[in-house]
């Protein structure tokens, strides 16, 4: 994963030797330190240090009585700004280490981030209290991206599709309280739209009629291709390197998330209205 590191301004770490100073500063003086009781005497421990603005590093390890630290993994964060409303949401551990992947289900796609704020479900958990999340906020990593210009669209055309887009997410809200009709609706609308797609695709460039796109990639669950919509953007400095990130708000199907990405890695300048086209490593911060 130290491969990622460079998605918040670490572009000159190449091996896992090279991370032992920046988990010295981590440790020597998080930005936020979470415990988590899994045992008596023991704890799991939860240091994150800011590197900038919502960018920096995580270390997860367990905590014994006397204080004594070991780090179990590390992973970088990105901190997302967007409050993301789900009907369906659960959490499933990862078999190697106290990691958990968050997943959204959903009718067309189950979309997983990585969680961010493990300690808390830690700690709900070893309170036998059940978390019933409602809500999460979504942010991802790049390694490599590249800014594509608006689709070109007269204002019939931006209209009809505008309703199309909430007459699709009425039948998929009804779709999920179990009426049949609509989700048989929700289906036959996805078809045609696609269908659409297709044929304008033949005549054109696939990325002439593709707004938005959101695709699993490769063996990493968490991992995704997609094109979005940029809403807003920003450049943060990261305070150990002075490398720039930028910070891109993005509207990819029916969700908001930043994506934070090296700007040495960036092909185009972003700007709001344009899309943003890459591949990404999702995380998210669950509200419990």
């Amino acid at each position: 994963m130290h491969n990622l590191y460079r998605a918040i301004g670490f572009s000159k770490i190449k091996s896992r030797m090279q991370m032992e100073s920046l988990y010295r500063e981590v440790l020597s003086s998080p930005t936020r330190k979470t415990t988590a009781s899994v045992d008596l005497g023991t704890s799991v421990i939860q240091l994150d240090r800011e590197f900038g603005n919502g960018i920096g590093i995580t270390l997860i390890g367990e905590i014994d009585a006397t204080q004594r630290i070991s780090i179990e993994h590390s992973f970088p964060f990105a901190s997302p700004s967007r409050i993301t409303y789900v009907n369906s949401l659960r959490l499933e551990k990862h078999i190697a280490n106290d990691s958990y992947n968050g997943i959204i289900d959903e009718l067309t796609l189950n979309v997983m981030f990585y969680l961010q704020n493990i300690a808390d479900y830690i700690h709900l958990n070893w309170l036998n209290k059940a978390p019933l999340a409602e809500t999460c906020m979504l942010a991802a990593l790049s390694k490599e991206g590249s800014i594509l210009l608006p689709i070109n669209r007269d204002i019939d055309e931006d209209l009809e599709l505008k309703k199309n887009h909430i007459k699709r997410l009425r039948l998929l809200e009804a779709a999920k309280s179990g009426d049949m009709d609509a989700l048989d609706d929700f289906l036959l609308l996805t078809l045609d739209q696609k269908t659409d797609m297709y044929n304008k695709a033949l005549k054109d460039n696939i990325l002439s009629v593709v707004d938005t796109t959101m695709m699993p990639y490769g063996i990493d669950c968490e991992a995704y291709e997609i094109i979005g919509i940029i809403e807003d953007y920003t450049i943060i400095k990261n305070t150990l390197t002075g490398e720039e990130v930028v910070k891109i708000l993005l509207q990819c199907n029916d969700y908001f998330f930043d994506v934070y990405i090296n700007s040495i890695d960036l092909r185009g300048d972003p700007d709001i209205g344009r899309r943003f086209k890459g591949v990404i490593w999702l995380q998210g911060y669950v509200n419990f």
